[in-house]
């Protein structure tokens, strides 16, 4: 009582200004309530113990109302209208349940922390003032089809479920919604929700029809769950995410999670689902079961260590390459999968229960691996499916066979077993959607393992006009027609026309003191038999001549010399020789890493050549300390001139079985840059073993070898490819090509290559190495190089890519050290050109 009449002295004394104004509050069971219901909390300790009407007149007075800080309203009460609400201006809280009330006029309520609606008849809410609401309820009000948030930074939670609210617009500063959730509720359109932070998100049972997730913090993860929205046909996934739960959304087709980072992600029941796109994502824990998918390639999601794929009963492919998963891989009860791709996955845990169709598997390069998934098909009786570490050599789904060869009608009287084969000739198959390639083997045969559908194949010869094909082409149609399809090309001469070409081969890389061999190669790439003679040049001060095979002629002392007769079209000669290389300490003209060495082959055919350029090559090669039997070289050298842009460059890539066994197979994998080089081009030159050549993907080139059986003795067990390759004709001055490969030996881990790096630049200016003494550095360098040498410094020039001088200096005295300004150079490469008292040297110099 005494606690009574202090609250009631003290609101006296603090709203003089408020006495006697009564709020209007027309609709009698509202004030019954307020006069009745416990309301306020007098004495502070969390426990409601007074009604609203602290003076007992029978009215509402504003400074009783502004002591009210929650209401909670049900169906008990009869209440039918709000009106006076909006004069209780200290209002935390709201909460309607079960009433009829349509309208809650709280737009004035700036204190309102939280609204909770459920289960009345409100038709909107206009909360856009409320800068304080950060909870907001709506439930079961089957005639709320409007709302305007609050225009506040932070919202905390928003819960939306079963209303017939059809657009929700977060227009406004809100910045934050820690957790969204609307269902059951048919909203068509969701506006301004990109770039807003939201903790978690829940959509289920809308009637959206597609939706771009987008929250602006890309380093935090909210947890987001979309579901059952049967109108959904595609979702766009942008941001990082913890949870991502894509479920049963029947009409959803495509789902794009490209490059961004998703704790764990969950596909499950979207019966529709058949494009998921996931290029360059992130993805530790991922769950798929009952789509739609054909197909399924997860080789570019990174950080994936946990994954199942389950009851995807069309799923035919599958491709989780590359990737590192220690926690798991199940892959069960998919009715249809035929093919599934493991290569350089970790298995420490591998399941493939109820997968009766399953053909080939690739695995990586392991043989714990190989024997846990060999085991595993054994458990499931599945003893006929195939597995290895290159998928080449595998059934890969393929159901069909084209093969046949190609025959050189010589005399023009048909082709017969007697006419020569026309080896290593290029054809193109292609579905009319995916095209591919693939070479005759050194036999003229070829084989082209296909799906089921319609496939032509059509002969792409270096030089269409030399020749006529008969037929052009075949298109074969599988099942129609039985497997495998037998087709032969004859091939006769259009014309008469010599054409000669010669490469120089190194089959070793250049070492100082060490012996080297080398091949000179001539094709005859015309259609009439040649004779003539081949020649190799080589600077006899560096080196010395060992021995040739066959004998060649060695007059004058720096050239060998071969005659060859008959060479019939297509085909190839080899002669070998073999140079002892200076040594680093040798008294004159000693070789170190770095120099350069160059041979020029030559050859000449007794007509007139249609292409003579090449019937010259010069190979600059670079001589090196250390070894690696598995490297790739291009043969033009480190530059090319910018007339030679368009124009074939020549490639070797070598190969050694360094391991402990024979290799039966060997597969040669290069990757063409299709902005550097013409795929169509590619022009397979021989190697060391049989083998025959394929391009898939438009730009994946394979040289495959099998059973060669590749001694493991270090004698005989190298091995390599040639081949030739045109440049894009749009290269620059400045510009590089570059070219890596991966060697493949049966079960061992792919062995990976040097980057073999060219740059298109003018030589006119440079001159060859002569000094091997002479340093420059630093390299690349800012404002100034240093320039040693064993002797006197002359000069430096700089010249750009262009072979440009951009300066010259000149140094007086003996001096075998200098220093150079960069201070006026531009940021790029440079060559310079430094003279000493021994001779000259070219260095190239990187300006940043």
């Amino acid at each position: 009582m005494i606690m009574r009449k202090l609250i009631l002295a003290v609101l006296l004394l603090s709203s003089i200004n408020c006495f006697g104004q009564i709020i209007n509050i027309p609709d009698p069971a509202f004030k019954n309530f307020l006069r009745t219901e416990l309301l306020i909390d007098t004495d502070f300790n969390g426990t409601l113990d007074q009604d609203v009407d602290l003076n007992n007149d029978g009215e509402i007075e504003l400074s009783e109302a502004w002591q009210v800080k929650a209401l909670n309203i049900n169906n008990t009460h009869g209440i039918t209208n709000l009106q006076g609400i909006e004069s209780f201006v200290r209002l935390t809280g709201i909460q309607l349940t079960d009433t009829v009330i349509t309208t809650i006029p709280v737009s004035t309520l700036s204190d309102l922390y939280r609204i909770d609606l459920i289960r009345n008849q409100i038709i909107s809410l206009d909360a856009g003032n409320l800068t304080d609401l950060r909870y907001i309820t709506i439930q079961d009000e089957p005639q709320f089809t409007s709302i305007n948030f609050p225009q506040t930074a932070t919202i905390f939670g928003i819960n939306i479920r079963n209303c017939p609210l059809s657009t929700l617009n977060f227009t406004g500063p809100t910045s934050v919604i820690s957790q969204l959730n609307i269902t059951d509720c048919p909203i068509t359109s969701i506006s301004s929700l990109s770039n807003k932070y939201i903790g978690e998100l829940t959509l289920q049972n809308t009637s959206l029809t597609s939706l771009t997730l987008d929250p602006v913090a890309s380093t935090a993860y909210p947890d987001v769950t979309i579901m059952g929205n049967s109108n959904l046909t595609n979702i766009d996934v942008e941001g990082n995410y913890g949870d991502l739960n894509i479920l049963s959304n029947t009409g959803l087709t495509t789902l794009d999670i490209s490059n961004y980072r998703i704790s764990r992600l969950i596909i499950e029941n979207n019966t529709s689902l058949n494009n998921l796109m996931n290029s360059n994502s992130e993805v530790n824990i991922l769950k798929v079961k009952e789509n739609n998918f054909f197909s399924l390639n997860f080789d570019q999601i990174s950080g994936l260590y946990d994954i199942e794929i389950n009851g995807s009963f069309g799923l035919r492919e599958l491709s989780i390459q590359n990737l590192d998963i220690f926690a798991g891989v199940d892959v069960t009860i998919n009715g249809q999968l035929q093919r599934l791709y493991m290569q350089n996955t970790r298995l420490d845990d591998f399941e493939i229960n109820n997968n009766t169709t399953l053909l080939y598997i690739c695995v990586r390069d392991n043989i714990s691996d190989y024997n846990k998934v060999i085991n595993e098909l054994q458990s499931q009786n599945l003893n006929n499916v195939v597995v290895n570490s290159y998928c080449s050599f595998g059934a890969g789904g393929v159901t069909s066979e084209i093969s046949g060869a190609l025959i050189f009608d010589e005399n023009n009287d048909g082709c017969d077993l007697m006419d020569p084969s026309f080896t290593n000739l290029v054809l193109n198959a292609t579905d009319g959607n995916v095209s591919g390639f693939i070479s005759t083997n050194a036999d003229g045969d070829y084989i082209i393992p296909v799906s089921d559908g319609q496939h032509t194949i059509t002969p792409n010869p270096e030089n269409p006009t030399y020749w006529n094909f008969s037929p052009p082409n075949v298109v074969v149609d599988f099942p129609t027609q039985a497997s495998p399809f037998t087709q032969d090309f004859c091939v006769t001469a259009n014309g008469t026309i010599e054409d000669l070409e010669v490469i120089v081969v190194p089959l070793e890389q250049a070492r100082p003191g060490f012996d080297t061999d080398y091949k000179v190669v001539i094709k005859n790439k015309g259609n009439v038999t040649s004779s003539g003679t081949v020649t190799l040049d080589y600077e006899e001060d560096f080196m010395t001549l060992l021995s040739t095979n066959p004998n060649a002629g060695n007059t004058p002392s720096n050239q060998l010399s071969w005659s060859f007769s008959n060479l019939q079209p297509f085909q190839m000669e080899e002669y070998e020789f073999t140079m002892t290389l200076n040594t680093p300490t040798a008294t004159v003209n000693p070789l170190n890493g770095g120099d350069i060495i160059t041979y020029t082959g030559t050859v000449t055919g007794t007509g007139t050549d249609a292409m003579p350029a090449d019937n010259v090559m010069v190979f600059d090669q670079t001589v090196v300390n250390s070894y690696d039997p598995n490297d790739k070289t291009c043969l033009e050298g480190e530059t090319i001139d910018p007339v030679d842009v368009g124009e074939y460059v020549h490639y070797i890539i070598r190969f050694e079985n360094t391991g402990t066994a024979s290799a039966i197979n060997v597969v040669v994998k290069d990757e063409i840059n299709l902005n550097q080089f013409d795929i169509t081009t590619l022009i397979p030159l021989g190697g060391s073993h049989d083998y025959y050549t394929r391009i898939r993907e438009g730009n994946v080139v394979e040289f495959i070898h099998e059973d060669i059986n590749l001694d493991f003795n270090n004698a005989t067990n190298d091995g390599y490819v040639l081949f030739k390759i045109k440049t894009l004709n749009t290269l620059t001055v400045g510009d590089t090509f570059d070219n890596t490969a991966e060697i493949f030996f049966d079960f061992n881990a792919p062995i990976v290559t040097n980057t073999e790096t060219v740059t298109v630049m003018s030589t006119a200016s440079i001159v060859e190495v002569t000094d091997s003494s002479i340093q420059l550095y630093p390299n690349p360098a800012n404002s100034f190089v240093n320039i040693t040498a064993d002797l006197g410094i002359k000069s430096a020039t700089i010249v750009d890519l262009n072979g440009r001088t951009i300066s010259q200096t000149n140094f007086t005295g003996n001096e075998s050290s200098q220093r150079i300004s960069l201070e006026n150079l531009n940021s790029g490469i440079y060559f310079v050109t430094i003279k000493s008292e021994v001779g000259q040297k070219v260095e190239k110099l990187v300006v940043q």
